[in-house]
C-alpha cells in the first residue's frame, strides 16, 4: 500500500515536471523563432538599402537627389559627416530600429540596432564615391 502512494507521487512529480518543460520549451521556442525573424528582416532591410542605393545614388548624383533617396527610405540625414576615404565630404543617412530585451545576448542587452549609409560626395555635393550601406547592432559591449 505504502509503495502505491509512493508510485502515485512519483508519477504525478514526473507529469507535472514533463509539462513545465514543455510550456517553457514551447515558450522558448516561440522567442527564439522570433527573434530570428527579427533578424532576417534586419538583414534583407540592409540588403535592400545596399542594392537601392548602389542603384539609386551611382557616382554624378547631386546632393539633393540623396537627401530625397533618404527621405523616402525614412533615413535621418546628418551632412558632413567625416569620412575615412578620399573624399573630402559625405553625406550620411541613419535609420534606428527598437531592440527587443527577449533577444538579447549575454554581451548584448537587446537586439537594438540600426543601418548607416554614407556617401562621399565633393565640395558642390555631387557624389564621388559609391555608397557605403551597413547594418550594426548598437547594445552590446
Amino acid at each position: 500500500m505504502r509503495w502505491n502512494r509512493v508510485t502515485k507521487i512519483f508519477s504525478l512529480s514526473v507529469a507535472l515536471l514533463l509539462v513545465a518543460a514543455l510550456v517553457y520549451g514551447g515558450r522558448w521556442y516561440s522567442i527564439e523563432r522570433r527573434c530570428r525573424h527579427r533578424g532576417q528582416e534586419f538583414q534583407r532591410k540592409v540588403e535592400t538599402l545596399r542594392k537601392d542605393a548602389k542603384k539609386e545614388l551611382p557616382v554624378g548624383t547631386r546632393r539633393e537627389d540623396v537627401a530625397r533617396f533618404l527621405e523616402r527610405n525614412g533615413m535621418q540625414l546628418t551632412e558632413d559627416a567625416p569620412r575615412f576615404d578620399k573624399s573630402p565630404h559625405s553625406v550620411v543617412g541613419t535609420l534606428h530600429f527598437a531592440g527587443d530585451k527577449k533577444c538579447g545576448t549575454f554581451l548584448c542587452r537587446d537586439d537594438r540596432s540600426g543601418i548607416v549609409l554614407q556617401v562621399g560626395v565633393d565640395e558642390h555635393g555631387i557624389v564621388i564615391v559609391e555608397p557605403d550601406v551597413n547594418g550594426i547592432y548598437t547594445n552590446c559591449l
